[in-house]
This record gives C-alpha cells, structure tokens and sequence, in this order.
C-alpha cells in the first residue's frame, strides 16, 4: 500500500523482487498523474500461450518467465484469457458466485454490449487517442482491464478490498504497473469515511459502501473526483456504478464535469429516487446536455459474439432501438414501466451531443437504423408457443392487449417476442441460452410491409 498526495494507491500483489519500479506520479495540483512511465511489455507472450483459446482457463504451466513467477503467489484465483480482443489475462476468484466472477470464468466475457461500445470508444469514438478512463466501482475490473488492454490509461475507485485484490493481480500478471491506478476507497462530495462487507463470500457488485458504521464492515477512506484526477485529464469513458453512490460520485467531480472533459460514461439506472436524483445532479452540474442509448438489463452473448457479425446486428438494434436524444430524467423515466419491477435497471451509455452523431455513422447502428425505419411499416405473424422470457425491450413496459403490443412489436427489430402475464403483455428480445420456460408467449416469425 502506497499514499500519492493523500490518496492511498493499491501495488501489484507480488513479491519485492517480481514488482516493477513503477508507481504513479504527482501533476502538481494535487490530481493523478497516470502512465508517467513506460509500460512493461506483456508479460504472457509465448507460444503455448498463444495455443488457449480465449475464454479458456490458463494453467502456471501455460506462463513463463515473470508472469509465472508472479502467477504462483495467487491463491483462490482463475486466470481466465479473455475472448475482448485485444486479448489479456484477467484474474477472478476460483471460487466466488459474485455475478462478475462467474461470468468472467465460465464465458470469458462480462457486460457484452456495453464492451462492444467501450471498444467503439476507444478505436472511433473519444477524441483524443490518449484520453484516459475512470472507473468509480470497479469490482474485479473488467472495464478497468479492458480500457487498459486497449492502450488506455486507467484510474479505478474500488473500496471493497476483495475484489480489488483481484484486479492488481490482474495488472501485476499484464504488467500495467504505470498504466493503472488502484485507488483503495470510494468516490464521495466530503471524503467521509465508507463502510464495506470485506467478505470473501459477500456479492460484491451488489453492495453498497455506506457512511454509516455497523457491526461486521469495514471501514476505508473516500475521494473528491476532482481532487483524484486534476484539472487536465481529458476522459474518455467514466463508469459510474457503486449501487447508490452515483450522485456523491458526480457532486465530487464538479469541476470535471463543468469542463466538458468527459466524452462518455457508464451508468446504471434503476428508476429509484437515488437513480433519478444522480442523474438530474449529472445534468445540472454538466456544460451540455448529454445524449443516451439506453440498454435493457440482462442483455448479453457469449464471447464469441463479439466477432460474430450475426449476434453484433442483434446488439446494434438494442443500440439503435435504445436513443434517448436528451437524456434527462423524464425521458428516461418514460421508458418504464408505471410500477417498476424490484430490481429492473437500464444501462446508460451517455455521450456528448457531438459523440453521438459519431455512434450514428458506424456501420452497424446506420443498418441498425435503417431496419427501424422500415420497421414502422411492418406487419409480423406471431406463433404462440412456449419460450424463454429473454430480455425486456422498452424495459418490459406492459401493453393491455396482444394486439396493442404486436404493433409495438412490430415496430421493433430488438423485439423478438410478446410475452404474456395474465392480463398484460410485455415486449421482449431473445438472449443466448434462454430455454422455453414460458408457456405463454407469441414469437415473431415473418413481417411483410403494410
């Protein structure tokens, strides 16, 4: 553990001998200098390496030289190679049922869409090629891993000390030392002390850090936003998603967000009073408005779906289907349900106006939205049947009749089936490995135009 102008920066967990000589610097105005200093090549090149498939598990036996040594001090730990090209080593616990874990051991993969857009950001969408990203609730660290596999540099708010362990053996096994930034605590407005469950068994993603005390948690320090990152880093993708700390997050970053220096970010939006009050706080403390592409929960593919031009076109329509112009409260509020279910989310892609316009041009979402259009003067057959519940399409908003939500439906090529409860009738999309648990759904089959 190491202070950089108060903040306390977690080290690779390696030996003194294995470490490498690389911590981050200081900018002078009390902000994080990152990737001050050249970067270790990787270090899991090799040719049996190169033989594993991605999302496969890696052995010891499969590492040489410093990434082997470094491998055999982890202890509960799987090392997954990844299938997000470029492909790197990504360290998870071998036991835990934490949703990002289990994903990321037995799919290679974690959060589908919202990797291929972070992907799109970094090649086309950020406009400086050098722009970092910061990531404010970053469990195991896959966003954090994949912005720094990309070349970028990486700062990452984690106060919970499991998962974050995780995530510096992942950085010590990629040697990322100068490229990422562990902070060891939380994002908040007054740098109050936080409070975690530490445990090794704890659902760590869906934890909240408190500032309250009780028995049984942790307590670890928290930052100002602005006073971690300075005044002249210009951010490409900010994650934000500490499961109700959005708003303390957004109220750090003041200055940040005043200045225009954030081109995208990541939010998950519940429809809570919390989820409403970050995002009008995001609105009203921002230069500009910002535009959005909301994405229903649950949305995902295994990991050779990145690559795969069928399963991109089913994610582009989501994209496509999901743009929200001026993404302020009411306009998203507007896409749930009048009761929303416990647990029904949305994740938030945020852009600036200019970003957006970038998004439209790319290939995928051009015919995505061309197949929108010529949705609008469609009519589908539907077959009742038995099928999985997939995924919530207008975030499982319920229609009255069949016939009202096949026009819905009709309209959408993310919509894939009418799923009926009772007396209403929800819109759905399908997911990967879903089974016909549903007796009572009606599946599109063909469309013809009107």
């Amino acid at each position: 553990m190491e202070s950089f102008g108060g903040v306390e920066v977690a080290t690779p967990q390696v030996s003194p001998q294995s470490a490498p000589d690389g911590t981050p610097g200081q900018d002078g105005k009390g902000g994080a200098q990152v990737a001050t200093q050249q970067d270790n090549p990787p270090l899991f090149s090799g040719a049996k390496l190169s033989r594993i498939q991605p999302g496969q598990r890696v052995t010891i036996s499969d590492l040489e030289g410093l990434a082997q040594q470094r491998a055999q001090e982890f202890r509960n730990a799987a090392i997954i190679k990844v299938w997000p090209e470029p492909h790197w080593l990504h360290v998870v616990s071998d036991s835990s049922q934490d949703h990002p874990s289990e994903h990321i051991r037995t799919l290679g993969l974690w959060e589908c869409p919202l990797t291929m857009l972070m992907l799109w950001a970094f090649n086309q969408g950020c406009l400086s090629p050098s722009s970092s990203v910061v990531d404010i609730g970053m469990n195991v660290g896959w966003f954090s891993a994949l912005a720094a596999a990309s070349g970028r540099s990486v700062i990452a708010f984690e106060p919970n000390p499991t998962p974050r362990s995780f995530m510096e053996k992942t950085v010590a096994l990629n040697g990322w030392d100068g490229r990422v930034r562990l902070i060891n605590g939380g994002a908040s407005s007054d740098g109050a002390s936080l409070y975690v469950n530490a445990a090794p068994s704890a659902q760590w993603g869906s934890l909240a850090a408190p500032k309250s005390s009780r028995s049984g948690l942790q307590e670890v320090k928290s930052y100002r936003l602005d006073d971690v990152v300075g005044q002249d880093l210009q951010v490409c993708v900010m994650k934000v998603d500490c499961q109700g700390c959005e708003k303390e997050a957004f109220s750090s970053g003041v200055g940040l967000l005043a200045r225009g220096s954030i081109d995208f970010i990541m939010l998950e939006y519940d429809f809570s009073e919390k989820a409403r009050d970050s995002l009008q706080t995001l609105s009203q403390l921002s230069s500009s408005r910002w535009s959005c592409v909301a994405l229903p929960m649950g949305l995902d593919c295994p990991g050779r779906d990145l690559s795969s031009t069928v399963h991109q076109r089913r994610l582009w329509d989501f994209v496509a289907a999901g743009v929200i112009e001026d993404c302020q409260v009411e306009a998203v509020q507007a896409r749930s349900p009048r009761q929303p279910p416990q647990g029904l989310y949305l994740d938030l892609w945020l852009m600036r106006e200019g970003s957006l316009a970038r998004l439209k041009a790319h290939p995928g979402f051009a015919e995505a939205a061309s197949r929108l259009r010529a949705a609008a003067n469609l009519t589908c057959t539907y077959k009742h049947q038995s099928s999985g519940l997939g995924v919530c399409d207008m975030a499982c908003v319920s229609f009255a009749s069949l016939a009202e939500a096949k026009r819905a439906c009709d309209a959408r090529p993310s919509c894939t089936k009418i799923v009926a409860w009772q007396t209403k009738f929800e819109l759905r999309g399908d997911r990967d490995g879903d089974r016909p648990s549903h007796p009572n759904a009606h599946v599109k089959q063909s469309c013809v135009p009107v």
